[in-house]
């Protein structure tokens, strides 16, 4: 038996599986969508901010598709309410010591600003014209306390990013707990695949093209730093790389995640007019690909020792 093998049949399975791929996944688009268009709004241009709304049109979507993955994903989904409120007191269930806890609140926390968000996105495009929501959604984004509204969901969103690799590092399999560097990884895959999705959403419209620009230069910034950390993070695991970077899986981060997620979008970025019109988004929706890969691999690669996947 391999030394992996060992340690891993020594631990009780976490199972994740399918659900929660697809919760980091959704999870880390939303935050990052929600980083890039409350920097876009704070920094930018009023006609850069008309753009950059549309990415608070993603945050309480996939948050609320986030949540219900988490719930499907428990062997009895009404234990869900459990780690947010301790029912025998009626009173909230808040512990520090547990990531469990902590990623439901910081579900809930993000969740609100992702709201507040949503409004404003939707009064800005003028969808919604009741006048005290219009009142509302224009002070928390464009009043006095913007500033600090922002900031603080920005915060709710960095820590909903990098939590889900947080989790990871908090177990034993040797795998997720010999690099430190998941939770940063997942937070930089996260803004790379939200930028990419702004690019999607983003219509081609004249007044939008400087904001395009800027947010294919920053989403060119992040996929490189992606590749470091990915390049880091394989070689950090020490012993433990081939969980992920070999067999079936190796194939998967190195063909799919590097190759067609990265590498293939950075070449479309320094070559625009390679595909024409169609070159930012088939460089999108690579990255976006990309993403789900990753975290497919880093989630199912190192419990394949103990799962026989």
């Amino acid at each position: 038996m391999n030394p992996y093998d060992y340690f891993t049949h020594q631990l009780n399975s976490p199972s994740w599986h399918w659900e929660i791929i697809w919760y980091f996944f959704v999870a880390g688009i939303a935050a990052g969508s929600y980083i890039t268009a409350s920097i876009a709004q704070l920094t930018g241009s009023k006609a850069e901010t008309g753009g950059s709304v549309r990415g608070y049109l993603l945050g309480l979507p996939l948050v609320m598709i986030g949540g219900f993955l988490l719930i499907i994903d428990l062997d009895r989904p009404e234990r869900f309410l459990h780690m947010l409120w301790y029912f025998p007191q009626n009173i909230p269930m808040f512990k520090a010591s547990t990531p469990m806890s902590l990623g439901g609140w910081a579900l809930g926390v993000f969740g609100m600003f992702a709201a507040f968000s949503f409004l404003y996105a939707l009064v800005r495009m003028e969808k919604v014209t009741t006048p005290v929501l219009v009142k509302f959604a224009n002070a928390l984004h464009e009043g006095p306390f913007a500033k600090v509204n922002l900031i603080l969901g920005m915060l709710a969103a960095f820590y909903l990013a990098t939590y889900t690799g947080v989790l990871a590092n908090t177990s034993h399999l040797p795998g997720w707990a010999a690099s430190p560097l998941i939770p940063v990884l997942f937070l930089v895959s996260g803004m790379s695949a939200g930028m990419a999705v702004m690019v999607l959403m983003t219509p081609k419209k004249n007044e939008l093209e400087e904001y395009m620009h800027k947010l294919e230069r920053a989403d060119t910034y992040m996929i490189l730093f992606e590749l470091v950390v990915l390049v880091t993070f394989v070689a950090s695991l020490g012993r433990w790389w081939y969980t992920v970077g070999s067999g079936l899986y190796g194939t998967l981060l190195w063909v799919v995640v590097v190759g067609l997620g990265l590498l293939v979008p950075l070449a479309m970025k320094w070559k625009p007019n390679l595909l024409g019109q169609r070159t930012a988004v088939v460089s999108s929706i690579l990255v976006i690909i990309g993403g789900y890969f990753l975290r497919y691999v880093v989630i199912l690669g190192p419990q394949s020792g103990y799962n026989g996947f």
